[in-house]
Formats: structure tokens, sequence, C-alpha cells
């Protein structure tokens, strides 16, 4: 399985540069997720990643764009997570295969292309 995209530190600096790169006038830029306009100074915003990191989307300015707290808190719990959370393998496998002595065999393939190794780690002794 991949690992996420490391995070930069969201500096001030780089969070105003994101604004200022979608604004449309003075102060304000439309919400990345609902396309209402956000005020710089009044509204309460956040930098919003349009693919999550954790779905592997780049930390790059291309990638964020200013949204509302409460549209990005929104797209976060019904749009991201669902898709990062792991659902438990018992649900996932389509069929454990056997070995001819009736073990489980050392991959289980799982319904997205993943899979578990089930071999145990066996401790080898030092040859020197």
């Amino acid at each position: 399985m991949t690992a996420n995209t490391p995070r930069q530190r969201m500096n001030d600096k780089r969070r105003q540069h994101i604004f200022s790169e979608n604004c449309t006038g003075h102060n304000v830029a439309p919400c990345c997720i609902c396309s209402q306009p956000i005020h710089r100074h009044n509204d309460r915003w956040i930098v919003e990643r349009k693919r999550a990191l954790a779905l592997l989307g780049k930390d790059v300015n291309t990638n964020c764009g200013p949204a509302h707290y409460d549209c990005a808190r929104v797209k976060t719990h019904t749009e991201d997570l669902p898709k990062i959370r792991k659902p438990s393998a018992g649900r996932l496998c389509t069929r454990a295969r056997k070995r001819s002595d009736g073990r489980l065999a050392e991959n289980v393939l799982l319904a997205e292309g993943y899979a578990i190794s089930w071999r145990p780690k066996v401790k080898r002794p030092w040859c020197g």
C-alpha cells in the first residue's frame, strides 16, 4: 500500500498566497467547494486541498484553494474520510485460498486489489 503524501507546513505566507491566487476582487475569493464568495477578513476560512493528501493528492498550491470552514468540514466528512477509512478485512475478502494442507495461502486478495500477507515472520539463525 502506498504512503500518504508528505505534508508541508502551512505558514501564513503560503496561506495568504493561495488566497491571493484565487482572488477575484479586493480581498474576496470564491470557495473552492461551494463557489460562494469568501471575504478574507470577515469570514472563517481555511485552505482546503481539492484532493486529500491521504488520497495521494499533491501538496502544491494548485491542489489547494480557500474554502469556508463549514464547507471544508462537510467535504472532509462526506467525501474524503469514507474513501480514506479502511474497511475491515473480513468484509473485503473475496475468497481466502487454501493450500493443499488446509492452511490459508500466503496472500489473501482483497476486493480493492490489496493483498495482505498472512505468512508468519520466521526468525532465521545467524549464519556467520
